[in-house]
């Protein structure tokens, strides 16, 4: 079995650490996970940026990057990581616009999703 490395640096990690070396974890190979956080402030598109900072799960299917965010079932799709990535917080912006034009009629779990939004990319 061939055993591949992903280096997780613990100065990043969404949880409290006490120690800045890097964490190593063993994947299996054709399983590439990824958990980047995007730091608040990062451009996304002209007049956009993201208000706080973003945990992103990244992945391979099908020889594509996947970018997740699981909190809102969105993802973005990309020859690359970074292009993945773009798309997420592109597809994050269209979906945001697409909510606030909506607003006053809707359900529960939309209305739930534009809070999300809201707290992520901050009032528009």
């Amino acid at each position: 079995m061939v055993t591949t490395w992903v280096n997780i640096p613990l100065s990043t990690a969404p949880f409290p650490t006490t120690r800045c070396e890097p964490a190593v974890f063993p994947m299996v190979p054709g399983d590439f996970r990824e958990l980047r956080i995007v730091p608040g402030g990062t451009p996304i598109l002209e007049g956009w940026k993201l208000a706080s900072a973003l945990a992103v799960e990244t992945n391979i299917e099908e020889n594509y990057f996947i970018a997740r965010l699981r909190s809102l079932d969105e993802y973005g799709v990309g020859t690359t990581s970074e292009a993945a990535l773009d798309d997420l917080l592109t597809s994050l912006v269209d979906y945001m616009k697409s909510l606030q034009q909506r607003a006053d009629r809707l359900s529960e779990p939309l209305k739930r999703d534009l809070g999300i939004l809201r707290n992520i990319l901050g009032e528009q």
